[in-house]
């Protein structure tokens, strides 16, 4: 005789309560931990409207607990980073009070080395490449030249014909006795196959991955992606920028016609900068110590050119890449030209570039008009109407892949690296930007920014903006889901 108290639970009602569950105890997470209201509310939207796969999206994607990782790297910092050599300090301390700053350049100086203490180095000595193909052509002739150890970070590494090319060169120094290591995200460089990455190890070269997915191990978030591209040479002389190593970098693949990078070469003292980010990065990863005098030459002046790294993680207390973008806009007097192939802001800086317009500042804004990550593309037009009724300038540029990550202030100084205007450089990726205080190089740079603008579709008013009732429902959904991507 059977029981008919008992209700008859079919599959679909588990599954339908299994998603209640799941669905209110990361709603109650995520009101426990408090962010920015849109992120918590696109978050709440996705555990209801997605059945079980917004919860399963946000236990990949969602924000975890940061301090655990920042302490962690903390701890680890003595052992995995040589100390700097007593040059380099004085190198530091001569620039910080440098009379070649202006006020607003030492003002944005003094917050920067707040924020990272860092302070602004000078003489090193910078060289700017802005093509993809030349970048490309002058990152392998430095590898090539490498006589005694080459680093290298990157965010993706593909193993196409400019990776093999890449990796030919690496495998080439290690048999000729250079130490070469190589520290890839592991989600930026997934189709790097095994194979391939097997022969890379078997010929001598170090490969790291930083912070694999690996469940049984309790690693399987994918964010806190390391964004970096860094690139050191004997200690001696760095490459950084936004170029990444696949054939679409290097001028091969054109399915979005051609990609524009911005690729910075550096000697000088910022070079023990970047290499010191390196060794901290390689020994979180790896747990491998880089130590010894050899990675740390002294360096010599080269040039007069004043820089400031800024590292920035999710390990810091602060939102270093937001504080300094916000510094930007309120140091700038009379010019402003960002270039980002992501622009995905918050209220916070939506306001700040507003004001800055409304206060009589030029803002120029050049954003990708063909664009490898759509949604993307489609949550920054939906915030063209609103900065546009401000007064700032928006330029599509049509012909290829806009990838260059680019501030110029008053054709004086310039910006550049691997953090884009979204909120995940903001918060979740590792990046490290350069802050260049020098005019002839704020005008190479502003020269290639006015060659794209003029190529470019310019919207500078709302009614120049004409959205279709498909496109207008695009352009929200794509907005919706901004605090995601």
């Amino acid at each position: 005789m059977t029981n008919s108290l008992l209700p008859a639970w079919t599959l679909l009602d588990l599954l339908l309560l299994l998603d209640i569950l799941l669905a209110s105890s990361a709603t109650l997470w995520v009101l426990y931990h408090p962010r920015e209201p849109r992120a918590m509310l696109a978050w709440i939207l996705a555990f209801i409207l997605l059945p079980l796969f917004g919860v399963l999206l946000f236990l990949l994607i969602g924000e975890p607990r940061l301090r655990r990782l920042r302490n962690r790297r903390r701890k680890r910092r003595p052992q995995g980073v040589e100390p700097a050599p007593v040059e380099y300090i004085e190198s530091q301390e001569s620039a910080r009070d440098s009379q070649r700053l202006s006020p607003s350049m030492r003002r944005l100086s003094r917050l920067v080395t707040h924020l990272t203490q860092r302070p602004p180095l000078r003489h090193n000595q910078v060289k700017i490449q802005q093509d993809g193909i030349a970048a490309f052509d002058a990152l392998a002739a430095a590898l090539a030249a490498a006589q005694d150890h080459i680093h290298l970070e990157f965010y993706i590494f593909r193993p196409d014909q400019s990776g093999t090319r890449i990796a030919e060169i690496l495998i080439e120094r290690a048999q000729a006795g250079v130490e070469v290591r190589l520290l890839l995200d592991f989600i930026g460089s997934w189709s790097l196959s095994w194979r391939f990455f097997r022969r890379l190890r078997r010929e001598g070269v170090e490969v790291g991955w930083f912070m694999p997915i690996i469940p049984w191990r309790g690693r399987w978030r994918m964010n806190f992606r390391n964004h970096r591209k860094i690139v050191i040479i004997d200690g001696d002389s760095a490459i950084t920028g936004s170029l990444n190593i696949g054939d679409e970098y290097a001028g091969i693949e054109r399915s979005l016609g051609q990609w524009h990078d911005t690729l910075v070469t550096l000697h000088g003292p910022v070079v023990e900068e970047l290499q010191e980010i390196f060794c901290e990065d390689w020994y979180y990863a790896t747990r491998r110590r880089v130590s010894g005098a050899r990675y740390h030459p002294p360096l010599q002046p080269r040039a007069d050119t004043i820089a400031q790294l800024v590292p920035s993680g999710p390990d810091q207390e602060v939102r270093v890449v937001q504080l300094l973008i916000h510094g930007l806009l309120a140091s700038a007097r009379h010019e402003i030209c960002f270039a980002t192939p992501y622009f995905i802001p918050d209220a916070a800086l939506l306001i700040a570039l507003q004001g800055a317009a409304y206060r009589g500042v030029v803002v120029r804004l050049l954003l990708p008009g063909r664009s490898d990550h759509r949604l993307s593309l489609w949550a920054a037009r939906s915030y063209y109407r609103e900065i546009c009724a401000a007064g700032v300038e928006i330029s599509e540029y049509p012909k290829g892949m806009l990838h260059s990550k680019l501030v110029l202030i008053d054709r004086e100084w310039a910006m550049v690296g691997s953090a884009n205007m979204d909120e995940r450089s903001f918060r979740l990726n590792f990046e490290v930007s350069l802050l260049l205080y020098d005019q002839c190089t704020a005008r190479t740079l502003r020269d290639h920014f006015a060659q794209l603008r003029s190529e470019s579709i310019r919207y500078r008013t709302p009614a120049e903006i004409q959205w279709g009732f498909g496109e207008s429902l695009l352009l929200g959904i794509a907005r919706l889901a901004g605090p995601l991507l």
